[in-house]
This record gives structure tokens, sequence and C-alpha cells, in this order.
């Protein structure tokens, strides 16, 4: 009980700048998590973007209709146990999907008649999350004419969010540094509040650790208490800011919200913080 009540002397003696401490700790806290929240949430959105394709499979003109039920077991086995969905496109389909968007250019493919089925290829239409060979495989099956592939259509979002993912790392071990640095610097600036209360101890016998307690425990109430004011800052601030970031673009509707294994994170994060900073005080 002693020595809590000499770790918290500077409280005492300085409530003004211990309360400002642990404020922007819990801010920084909160703008780190939020940022690791980022980098972490687009991981799984970048590898949606880059496997998700719309392979489209052109059949050879002497492909018999009957034979095209085999050639959709040969794409299934093809892409293996990889969800996806193969669907036959035949001319009239392709018409009636082309009418719902241009229906002008539907009624002039239409106009040709019997060389509609010329104009217009038959082919299959395969939609799902594939590696980035799988439009080759296909295209190496007896009876498909040629592929063409919807990969690349999001290479320019995923560079961009491969981007934003690199500062988000960058930026959250610029904070942790920035963070650790402002701690130690506070567990200093605290030891010389201690210093009487030191020489006092070691007066009285007392080991150089059990010396150090108070000042290790110090750096602990800020790491603590600046964890919690982070806690209730995300709280406040980070479900609503990603609910609001799942609002700008159908892309980002799958991305994930916070759970509260990330407030409970934030806490620890500060109290680890605030031991390591009270462990490289000097008395």
């Amino acid at each position: 009980m002693l020595l809590l009540k000499m770790s918290l002397r500077p409280w005492r003696q300085a409530p003004l700048t211990q309360i400002l401490s642990v404020l922007s700790m819990g801010a920084l806290l909160t703008i780190a998590a939020m940022l690791f929240h980022l980098e972490n949430g687009l991981t799984p959105l970048v590898h949606r973007l880059q496997s998700e394709q719309v392979i489209t499979a052109y059949l050879d003109s002497s492909v018999r209709p009957e034979d095209e039920s085999k050639i959709s077991d040969s794409i299934q086995l093809q892409l293996g146990a990889r969800p996806s969905q193969v669907q036959a496109v035949s001319v009239q389909e392709f018409i009636d999907r082309l009418g719902d968007t241009y229906p002008d250019l539907a009624r002039e493919v239409q106009g040709f008649g019997a060389e509609t089925h010329q104009l217009v290829p038959r082919h299959f239409s395969i939609t799902g999350i594939f590696s980035q060979a799988a439009a080759e495989k296909l295209s190496q099956i007896p009876g498909i004419e040629s592929v063409e592939t919807s990969r690349d259509r999001h290479i320019q979002i995923v560079s961009g969010f491969k981007a934003i993912r690199w500062v988000a790392r960058v930026l959250v071990i610029g904070l942790a540094f920035a963070l650790l640095s402002a701690l130690v610097y506070m567990a200093q600036a605290n030891s010389s509040l201690h210093r009487d209360v030191v020489d006092l101890m070691t007066f009285w016998g007392a080991s150089p650790g059990m010396a150090k307690a108070p000042i290790f425990l110090s750096g602990l109430w800020i790491g603590t208490v600046g964890g919690i004011a982070g806690l209730v800052f995300w709280n406040l601030c980070g479900s609503w800011l990603f609910r609001q970031l799942t609002l700008l673009s159908p892309l980002l509707s799958d991305f994930p919200q916070p759970t509260w294994m990330a407030s409970v994170a934030v806490a620890l994060g500060g109290i680890a913080l605030g031991i390591f900073s009270g462990g490289f005080a000097r008395k």
C-alpha cells in the first residue's frame, strides 16, 4: 500500500501534466489501433479483388449443343473445389441480356435473322474466386476457342489499397516509437519527483529493485489510465468511423467492423507501454 501511495505522488504534485499525458496517450493509441485495423481489414479485400473474376469461355463453332454439358464438366474439373458459377449462355440469352442495357443494339443484332447465330458466339460465363492461371487452364480445354477474363479490372484500386496498407504500417510503427519515447521521457520526469523517496528507501536498506518500484508503478499507472482512455476513445470513435467507411463505396461494404477484442487490445497495449517505459526509468 505504501508503494502505491508513493507511485501516485506525480498525480498529486502535477495532476494537469499527468492528465494531459494520459489523454494524449489514449488518443495516439486510438489512432494507431484505427490504422492497424484499416491495414488488417484491407488484406482480405485486396485478396478478393485480385482473385474474383468473371471468365468468358467462347466455344468453337464446331461444338455441338449436346457436347456443351461435357465442356461444362471439364470446366468444373479444371477449377477444382473453388466456389464458382458456370452458366452456358445461348444466343437468345445473350441478346436478352444485351437488350436490358442496350435495347437498340439488341434489335439490330436480331435483325440479322438466321445469321445471328454466326454473329453471336456461344460461350460459358464463369463467376467466382480463381487463381491467376485459371483462364489459361480453361483455354486448354478441347472445344473452347478463346477465353477472356476480368482479372485486371480492379488493378488500379488494388494498387491504391496496397499503398494505403503500406502507409498504415509505417504510421503504426512510427506511432509506437513516438508513444514509447514520450512515455520514457514522462517516466524520467516523474522519477525526479520520486528522488527523495528513493533516497529514503535506499537509506532504510531497500534493495535497488524495491527502491525503483515507485518509479516503475508510476509508469504503470500512466500506461493503465492511458490504455483505458484509448479504450473509451475507441468505443466512441472507432466503430462509428469504420461504419462510415463502409458507406463510401460498395467495394468497402464487406469491410470488417471492430469487435470488443480490439478495445481490449488498445487497453492492453497502453498497459504494456507503461510497463516498458517504467522499466527504462532511472532512479
